[in-house]
C-alpha cells in the first residue's frame, strides 16, 4: 500500500479547485518517494504471522539515506483504537492550517487581525465548514490559534505563545491554566499528552479542517482509513468513528506515511516540519516504549521522536536513528517505526527489538555499502 490514494477516494474531501494556493488545504498530497520493501517485509512476515504479533498493526520504514525510502506493513490497512497517539493529527493540522493562514493573509485587505480573521473566514468558510459531509459544521477558531502583527504591507502570523519553556511545561502536568497561548498547548498535547489542553487546541482547529487537512495530505483516506480523530480527549464528540470504527483511530500505514514525510521534512514545510519534531522529541513528561526498550538493550538512539497511545492498549511511533556496528563496521540506521494495538508492554517491547533486528538484518544482506559511516 503506497503512495497518497487514489483521487476517487478523495472526491468526498475535495474544498477547493486544484491549483488554489490560497486554499484552506494542499490540492494534492505530498508526493512521497517511498517503495515496498520485499526483504523487510520478508523479515516482518517471518515473525508477524504468529502470536502475539500477528494481529497488531505493523509498519517499518527505511530512512537510512539510500537512494529510496524502503516500506514494509502488517496489517497496515486496518484501522486501529490508538488513543493519545491520535494527537499528532490535531498537532499537523494546526501546522497545515499556520501555512494556509500565512500565504491567504497576502491577499487579504485588513485594517486589523480582527478584520483579517473575517476576511479569511468569509472566504473559506463555504470550503471548510462541511467538508466532512453529514458531520456537524464547524470552523477553526483564528483568534485563538493566531497573533498577527503588521510588518510594512505584509502580517506576521504565528501560534499565540506565552513562550513557557519545557520545564515550565512539565510542572503544569495535565493542568490548563487559563490565558495560555496555542504553542504553549500545543507543547502539553504532545510532550505531556494532556488530554485538557488536546480538547482545548482540536476545538479551536475544528473537526471538520483538522480531519480535512488529514484527508487533503493523504493521511487519511474516506475508502481504506487512516488517522482520524471524532472526539476531542475532553468529551467533545463529532460522531463515530469512519464506518462504525474508532473515533480516535489511525492505520500502521497512515502513522508511517506521517513520520516518513516529517523526517524527510515534507509534512507542511521545512520549519513546520522542524518545529513538530522538536514537539515530539520527548521533553514533557512522557518518553517511549521504543528509547526505553532500545536504551534498556544496549541500542540507545542518538536521535529519535515520537508518540504513544495507551488506553486498554500500548500503540508507539517513533523515528529512530542509532548507529550500530554490523559485521564489524560502523553503519547509521535511520528507520520510522509504528506497532498498534499491542496487548501489553511486553507484547510491544517484543516488537520494537524484532524491528530494530529487521533493520539490522536489512543492512547486513544489503550489497551496498553507501550506509557506512566509515569503512
Amino acid at each position: 500500500m503506497m503512495g497518497g490514494g487514489a483521487p476517487s477516494r478523495r472526491r468526498q474531501w475535495e474544498a477547493h479547485m486544484p491549483g488554489d494556493a490560497f486554499g484552506p488545504f494542499p490540492d494534492k498530497p505530498t508526493t512521497l518517494a517511498w517503495y515496498p520493501s520485499p526483504s523487510l517485509s520478508d523479515l516482518i512476515r517471518r515473525f508477524a504471522k504468529k502470536s502475539p504479533y500477528n494481529h497488531l498493526g505493523i509498519a517499518l520504514v527505511d530512512l537510512s539515506g539510500g537512494p529510496s525510502i524502503g516500506y514494509a506493513g502488517w496489517n497496515d490497512s486496518r484501522q486501529i483504537y490508538v488513543a493519545s497517539l491520535a494527537k499528532i493529527g490535531a498537532m499537523f493540522a494546526a501546522f497545515q492550517l499556520r501555512k494556509a493562514v500565512r500565504a491567504v493573509s497576502t491577499q487579504m485587505r485588513a485594517v486589523d487581525a480582527d478584520e483579517l480573521w473575517k476576511s479569511i473566514a468569509d472566504a473559506w468558510k463555504p470550503a471548510v465548514s462541511h467538508r466532512a459531509p453529514n458531520r456537524p459544521a464547524d470552523f477553526p477558531k483564528l483568534k485563538n490559534i493566531f497573533s498577527a502583527k503588521r510588518s510594512g504591507d505584509q502580517w506576521e502570523i504565528d501560534f499565540t505563545d506565552n513562550h513557557d519553556d519545557w520545564q515550565q511545561i512539565i510542572k503544569l502536568g495535565d493542568g490548563l491554566p487559563r490565558g495560555l497561548g496555542f504553542r504553549d498547548r500545543l507543547k502539553l498535547m504532545i510532550g505531556n499528552s494532556n488530554n485538557r489542553a488536546a480538547a482545548s487546541c482540536i476545538d479551536d482547529i475544528g473537526f471538520q479542517y483538522l480531519n480535512g487537512a488529514l484527508a487533503a495530505q493523504g493521511l487519511f483516506e474516506g475508502g481504506s482509513g487512516g488517522l482520524w480523530i471524532a472526539l476531542d480527549y475532553g468529551g467533545h464528540s463529532w460522531g463515530s468513528g469512519v464506518g462504525g470504527g474508532w473515533a480516535q483511530g489511525a492505520t500502521a500505514y497512515s502513522v508511517a506515511r506521517f513520520l516518513a514525510l516529517l523526517e524527510t521534512k515534507q509534512l507542511v514545510d521545512l520549519d513546520s516540519s522542524n518545529e513538530m519534531q522538536d514537539l515530539m522529541s520527548f521533553k514533557g513528561h512522557y518518553s517511549s516504549w521504543f528509547v526505553n526498550k532500545l536504551q534498556a538493550e544496549n541500542r540507545a538512539p542518538q536521535r529519535a521522536y515520537g508518540k504513544i497511545g495507551l488506553d486498554g492498549t500500548a500503540d508507539d511511533c517513533a523515528v529512530i536513528e542509532r548507529s550500530p556496528t554490523i559485521d564489524g563496521k560502523l553503519k547509521l540506521i535511520r528507520y520510522g517505526a509504528v506497532g498498534l494495538g499491542a496487548s501489553g508492554d511486553d507484547v510491544l517491547n517484543g516488537l520494537i527489538m524484532k524491528l530494530d533486528e529487521c533493520m539490522i538484518e536489512d543492512e547486513r544482506m544489503a550489497k551496498s555499502g553507501s550506509k557506512y559511516l566509515w569503512p
